[in-house]
Order: structure tokens, then C-alpha cells, then sequence
């Protein structure tokens, strides 16, 4: 007989065992289900509403809601890495689209006019092929954060 996964198990299988807000690994072990509505502001427990974050994160949030998090703590790169990780589970079946939805309140319209400036700035070729920041992204890599 199959034994049903917990919540914990869906949440981290959900978010490919990554942390939803920064994308960086994370073990089953230590992950924490973090509320996107936190409770003390209204939220439930219901599983739509719960989402897999490293400690870090989850301590960081606190009590905060999601808009005040990510307005907080993430810089425009970092937001939309953010969203395209997002979208990216949504498209993969892996996430729910209105839990997408609800962990994406900001658009691409949303972000300021000089967006494709700030990573023309990264990936401004220098002659030794490596962006004008010295750092290479392989393909597996990059993939993680969308």
C-alpha cells in the first residue's frame, strides 16, 4: 500500500526542493512551510496557502505579508527571478496557478522602464567570454532559478 505524502513532502516536492523566495537548495529535513498570508494577518493553514522555504527566509518573513517581504528584502533582479520561478512551476504542473497567483502580485509591467538595462549591464560580453561581472551561469544553474 502507497503511503500518502505529508504536507511537508508536497510542499518541497512542489518547490523542487528550493526554497520558493531565494531559489537556493534546500533538504526536506530542514525546510519550513512558511504561510504566505500569515496567520496573524488572516491566513489559514490550508495547503494553498502554505509554501517550502529555507529557515532563512522563513524567519526573515516572519509576520510580514508577501508584498512587504519581497518589497523588503528583494531588488528588482531578485523579484523577478523570483516571479519567473514561479510561473516556472505553474507551467510545470508542479504548482497550482492560483497559488501562482498569489505568490506573483507583481507583473513584468510593474518593474521599472530600465529593467533590460540592469541586465544588459550583467551580460555585457567582455573579449575572455565571461559577462563584464566575471561571472558564468551554466545552463543547469540558470535553470534553478526560473
Amino acid at each position: 500500500m502507497k503511503r500518502e505524502k505529508n504536507i511537508r513532502e508536497r510542499l518541497w516536492e512542489e518547490a523542487t526542493g528550493h526554497c520558493i523566495y531565494c531559489g537556493k537548495p534546500v533538504s526536506l529535513e530542514e525546510m519550513e512551510a512558511d504561510h504566505i498570508v500569515p496567520l496573524c494577518l488572516g491566513g489559514d493553514n490550508d495547503y494553498e496557502n502554505k509554501v517550502c522555504s529555507c529557515p532563512r527566509c522563513n524567519a526573515r518573513k516572519a509576520g510580514q505579508s508577501l508584498e512587504e517581504f519581497l518589497r523588503d528584502n528583494m531588488g528588482k533582479t531578485k523579484r523577478k527571478r523570483f516571479s519567473n520561478r514561479i510561473n516556472h512551476l505553474a507551467e510545470q504542473g508542479k504548482m497550482s496557478w492560483e497559488k501562482a497567483e498569489r505568490l506573483d502580485p507583481y507583473t513584468e509591467d510593474l518593474f521599472d522602464e530600465d529593467w533590460n538595462e540592469d541586465w544588459d549591464d550583467v551580460w555585457d560580453e567582455e573579449p575572455n567570454g565571461l559577462p563584464s561581472n566575471g561571472i558564468r551561469i551554466s545552463g543547469e544553474i540558470f535553470l534553478e532559478f526560473l
